[in-house]
């Protein structure tokens, strides 16, 4: 995944591009198989573990009254 906020890729685009190409060419060779997955968005994740957060942030906040 390549971020559109430019600080956040730490390495070129076709960089990746060309190391992922040669992933995918020698895992096949070796595995006769593909594996691929891709990472859900920040915001879906901040969304599905918000409750979670909101129970964390308010157990400490009852830890620390002062």
């Amino acid at each position: 995944m390549v971020s559109t906020i430019d600080a956040y890729n730490e390495i070129a685009v076709t960089d990746a591009a060309k190391y992922i190409a040669y992933k995918i060419k020698k895992d096949y060779e070796e595995h006769k198989r593909i594996v691929g997955y891709q990472q859900p968005s920040l915001e879906s994740i901040l969304t599905l573990y918000e409750p979670m957060i909101k129970k964390l942030c308010i157990e400490e906040k009852n830890r620390w009254r002062q």
